[in-house]
């Protein structure tokens, strides 16, 4: 599987898995549950991310199967608070990934990221990283009281390193009880909205995932992920149409670790 094509497909399921994590607020109950974000100056929460996953590829005749895990550890730091404002540091304390058994560590490890979000999650600006947009990874909460039943979506525009326009679709589930502790149940659904994104270029990816949020301690604690991605690139060599297609699939579970 060519270099290039392998860090695409790492981007894409990293950002599925990651945008649906990224949340620590507050909550209390009038009709139904306010989510927001709502932490004090130097209050830090850790987390835990594994990726496994399996990517085969097909050009003509020929295929090829590459198996990946990602393990990595995020840290969130709460730096400064206003009224309409939060500054967040994210760590990304270590991490490595492993492809077809060679172990690599991962490229970003010990960077720091700074970021200012409103207090709904909406982020008003953040460092840029190449390959990395925190703008996407966070999880914006909705409006007003939530209650079972209650959805709300967000858009992903295209940008250069994931060229495909994506719907985040959300769904309060329930209720549940996880180590210990009676969590919101919150469903996730990410899919493409235009498959063919450039000229030669098509992306096909849907994700599922589960969201467990504690409103008494305000984080979340668990999110589990499965996707499904199919890329397809197209060359005319000779007169004749060639196709380069990659089908990866891929599961995660980030849990908080304090």
């Amino acid at each position: 599987m060519p270099e290039k094509q392998l860090i695409t497909c790492l981007k894409v399921t990293t950002l599925t898995a990651m945008l649906l994590f990224s949340c620590q607020a507050s909550a209390y109950a009038k009709k139904g549950l306010q989510l927001r974000y709502n932490a004090e100056t130097g209050q830090e929460t850790s987390y835990r991310t594994i990726m496994e996953g399996t990517t085969k590829a097909f050009f003509g005749a020929q295929t090829s199967k590459t198996e990946m895990r990602t393990e990595m550890y995020v840290t969130q730091e709460v730096t400064g608070m206003t009224a309409d404002a939060i500054d967040m540091k994210t760590r990304i304390d270590s991490g490595e990934y492993t492809v077809n058994g060679t172990k690599s560590r991962i490229p970003l490890e010990g960077r720091e990221i700074l970021s200012r979000m409103r207090p709904n999650g909406s982020i008003i600006e953040a460092d840029q990283i190449p390959g990395l947009d925190v703008s996407k990874m966070q999880f914006v909460l909705p409006e007003g009281d939530i209650q079972i039943g209650t959805a709300w979506q967000e858009q992903i525009l295209p940008s250069e390193d994931v060229p495909a326009e994506m719907t985040v679709s959300y769904r309060v589930a329930g209720f549940e009880e996880f180590a210990g502790r009676r969590c919101v149940r919150i469903d996730s659904e990410v899919v493409t909205i235009q498959k063919n994104v450039l000229s030669g270029l098509s992306i096909n990816l849907r994700a599922k995932g589960l969201i467990l949020f504690s409103p008494e301690e305000g984080k979340v604690i668990r999110n589990d992920t499965r996707s499904k991605m199919s890329v397809i690139v197209k060359h005319i060599v000779e007169g004749q149409e060639q196709r380069y297609i990659t089908s990866t699939e891929l599961k995660s579970r980030t849990l908080c670790m304090d």
